[in-house]
Formats: structure tokens, sequence, C-alpha cells
């Protein structure tokens, strides 16, 4: 999370980030989630329905989603920071 934290300030308005908990509660959550990012710059989404739709077997999985909705790049466990880049600037290429 603290890669995804500085990456999202890097991307700005290009990329909105999600971060997505499961089988937990927002309160139980919320204090740990402040210690992997900074409030108001990662978008907060809680619903279970999430990880259904995506097939969403443990964490941490990235998604990355265009505009379109369309799943361009999909990933279990940290894959570093110069991958992570890499697929952040197709993904903007792209749109």
């Amino acid at each position: 999370m603290p890669i995804i934290n500085s990456l999202a300030a890097d991307y700005g308005d290009d990329v909105t980030f999600v971060a997505v908990a499961g089988h937990s509660t927002v309160e139980l959550s919320r204090e740990r989630a402040g210690i992997w990012f900074s409030p108001g710059r990662i978008l907060w989404g809680y619903d279970d329905e999430l990880w259904q739709t995506y097939l969403v077997r443990g964490q941490p999985v990235g998604f990355l989603i265009s505009s379109d909705d369309v799943i361009v790049k999909q990933w279990h466990g940290n894959i570093g920071e110069a991958a992570i880049v890499e697929h952040l600037d197709a993904l903007v290429a792209i749109g």
C-alpha cells in the first residue's frame, strides 16, 4: 500500500485508486488503512459484491480497469513498483 499511495500522488487525475477491503467492517479497517495510505488520496471501496464480481480469492490482488470498464491487467501478490508503473502507464495510454 505505501507504493500505491505514492503512485496515486504521481498519477493525479489520470487514475482513480480504490482500496477494497473484505471480510471485515469499515470501522475495523479504518485505522489500519490509515497506516498504509494518505486519507483522501485513495478512495476506500467496501463491498463484498466487488470480490464476487472480480472473483477475488484473497489479498493482495491488483486490477487495472479502463475507463470503459474493461479489465486491462490483473495480478496476485506483490509485483513491485516498476511493474506497477509500467502497467499504469499502459492504462493511462489507452484511457
